[in-house]
């Protein structure tokens, strides 16, 4: 429970709607009770709250339990050291600058966290992670392969304007992937290549030139075939994938025509892209903490 509360509390660092909040700072203030009780045994989470919270700190009754005993007192955290979203951020931007023990105090757990996923509660710091991963780690592949490699993971993450990066995520943050979609604007994948985008990932660049182009390419070609809308010859009753169509059901073809009579309607490619079980889907629904599970489904229905 503790753990789960501590990742909630980071995640909401991130979150531009949460930070600052006073529901924030209660419950930074109670982990820090909890953790000063544990003393000396819980002193990572102590201090990174004291550093957080610093004169801000609210008290409550509620804080107010019994001393503890020496004997009594234990570990209430499965992390070695506290995990800290920020200073996570930190060392991904300053990876060439600092040495490799400090660069891992405070973000071993969170690369440890990495490889399990984390739950729909802390949905943005799985996408800075994810994304930052991916730009920022060493690696030998060229710049632009990443770059258009990061738009396909926003796209995944439910990012279809570069306006929602702005308001969900820190200045910092933003700037960053903003930069990459700036470099994607200019330097997109050809329509006419191997490795061409779906029309949201075009959106997304801001290059609806592009995106309008390659609608009418593929619409042109889906009116040659005699099967493109006919539900026996759709490509879900088998055959080889084709590059309009890599899933093989069906749902291009739709796809394609709605962008063409509604450019500005995004609704048709999100259906379609939930729809697909050829490949795993992100939905990605932000989690109010006031939302009961019954109204967090009921959310996660009407997103969908």
């Amino acid at each position: 429970i503790f753990d789960s509360l501590h990742l909630l509390h980071e995640d909401a660092r991130l979150v531009s709607k949460s930070r600052g909040n006073s529901w924030t700072r209660r419950l930074g203030s109670l982990l820090l009770q909890v953790s000063e009780q544990m003393s000396p045994l819980m002193v990572d989470f102590e201090d990174h709250y004291q550093r957080y919270l610093g004169g801000s700190r609210c008290v409550s009754t509620a804080c107010m339990t019994p001393e503890i005993s020496l004997e009594e007192k234990c570990r209430i955290s499965s992390f070695g050291v506290a995990p800290c979203i920020m200073t996570w951020v930190d060392s991904m931007l300053q990876v060439d600058s600092i040495p490799v023990e400090e660069m891992n105090f405070g973000t071993a757990e969170y690369l440890k966290l990495v490889e399990f996923g984390l739950n729909g509660a802390c949905a943005t710091s799985w996408m800075t992670i994810r994304l930052l991963s991916t730009l920022l780690a060493k690696s030998t592949s060229p710049q632009h392969l990443r770059d258009r490699q990061i738009v396909m993971s926003m796209l995944d993450e439910g990012v279809y304007h570069h306006i929602q990066l702005q308001e969900e995520l820190p200045m910092s943050i933003s700037l960053i992937l903003l930069e990459v979609i700036r470099r994607c604007r200019v330097d997109p994948p050809q329509i006419d290549s191997d490795f061409y985008w779906s029309c949201a990932a075009y959106d997304l660049v801001g290059r609806n030139d592009l995106a309008e182009l390659l609608a009418q390419s593929l619409s042109a070609d889906k009116k040659d075939s005699e099967s493109s809308f006919s539900y026996e010859g759709s490509d879900s009753q088998g055959g080889e994938a084709t590059p309009e169509d890599p899933d093989k059901d069906g749902l291009a073809a739709l796809e394609d025509f709605s962008s063409m009579i509604f450019p500005d309607d995004n609704r048709i490619k999100e259906a379609t892209r939930l729809l697909r079980s050829s490949r795993p889907l992100f939905l990605r629904v932000p989690r109010a903490v006031e939302l009961t599970d019954h109204e967090y489904e009921r959310s996660k229905q009407d997103k969908l």
